[in-house]
């Protein structure tokens, strides 16, 4: 008889949510599970382990906390996959980056970068950087002066997986400007990398490790004689983190 009573309870349970549910169809429970899959109905309880929650058709559910990866209420027009809300396919998304380089003859680089584009099909990226470069000063046999250089340049990236944290790799190419009177670079450069992003609340980070290549001279210290010697190839290898907002 117990039994037979607490079936009835729970299915008149059922009955008024359903009911209290139909008289609201604009507002109703999503679950966005990990496994990509959407469930949408009206929550009827929860606990530590599990939710239960009904669908149309008078469906009646189990799903585990362990499984979901976000719930809400939303009105029933706007309800869309949930990765699809964080990583739309066709988007523009902008970039601030930060990398410290090292190049030939021991020099150091510090660079800042933002860069604005647009994100096809979840997985390519193309856009248009502008950056300051911070050359610093180096004293030895060689004697170089610290100036700064205003790169602008291409952007192309491509994430190799489709998910929230995938490798990637990208390039640039672009010129540098530079306000001295005597120019110490040439003004090609290109650049080559790849790394990882990563997702946290909603903010995608990235960190990566590049190759830049471009030419650049140098001074000369001889006998307090100071002048300006050969173009040479400058190698650089560089560390670079990132945030993206959307």
């Amino acid at each position: 008889m117990a039994e037979i009573l607490k079936s009835i309870l729970i299915l008149c349970l059922i009955g008024i949510n359903i009911l209290a549910f139909g008289q609201n169809e604009e507002m109703q429970d999503v679950l966005f599970l990990k496994n990509g899959k959407t469930i949408k109905g009206y929550i009827l309880s929860t606990d530590s382990l599990n939710i239960k929650i009904v669908e149309y058709g008078n469906k009646l559910i189990i799903v585990k906390e362990s499984d979901i990866l976000h719930k809400e209420k939303l009105p029933h027009e706007k309800i869309i996959p949930y990765n699809y809300k964080q990583f739309k396919p066709n988007k523009y998304k902008s970039q601030i980056e930060l990398s410290f380089a090292k190049g030939t003859y021991n020099r150091s680089f510090t660079s800042i970068r933002y860069i604005n584009g647009y994100k096809f099909k979840n997985k390519n990226f193309v856009g248009i950087g502008i950056g300051v470069t911070i050359h610093l000063p180096y004293y030895g046999n060689l004697v170089y002066s610290d100036y700064r250089s205003y790169p602008i340049f291409l952007r192309y990236s491509y994430d190799i997986l489709s998910k929230k944290n995938t490798p990637y790799i990208f390039s640039d190419i672009g010129s540098q400007f530079q306000t001295n009177e005597q120019k110490q670079l040439k003004p090609l450069f290109f650049r080559i990398g790849f790394g990882s992003k990563f997702i946290i609340k909603k903010s995608t980070f990235y960190t990566s490790i590049d190759y830049a290549y471009n030419k650049a001279r140098f001074k000369y210290d001889y006998q307090s004689q100071i002048g300006y010697s050969y173009w040479y190839r400058n190698n650089m290898a560089a560390i670079s983190i990132g945030w993206q907002f959307h």
